[in-house]
């Protein structure tokens, strides 16, 4: 149970415990819930790779809410950003999905609403 309470921690970091965004690393983080993204839209155009695709799924959403609050903007001007981030990293988790399910079957495709993407 302690081990599910760290990974929680892990992904939901406190407030103060979050990294602040900078220039510096902003685009680093920005394009992290789109990795998983690229290689699934580059291996659903492989054959073969139906396990690997399949054995993305679990570490899709992991990353994607890493990416959404694990990291914060110090300015008050820029905190929406914070928000934008979270639907950014959620729309890329979902592209991931469709593209997992793309070679399956279509019908799954309308599970995640990939129909007219």
């Amino acid at each position: 149970m302690e081990h599910l309470s760290a990974l929680l921690r892990y992904i939901f970091p406190p407030q103060d415990e979050r990294i602040a965004l900078t220039p510096a690393n902003n685009g680093l983080i920005s394009s992290l819930p789109w990795l998983p993204f690229t290689l699934a839209a580059f291996l659903s155009r492989k054959r073969g790779t139906e396990l690997i695709r399949t054995a993305m799924i679990p570490f899709v959403p992991f990353i994607a809410l890493r990416a959404a609050y694990g990291y914060r903007h110090t300015e008050p001007e820029l905190v929406w950003y914070d928000w934008i981030s979270g639907e950014f990293s959620r729309h890329a988790s979902r592209r991931v999905h469709c593209r997992v399910f793309m070679v399956y079957n279509r019908h799954a495709q309308y599970l995640f609403n990939c129909a007219n993407n």
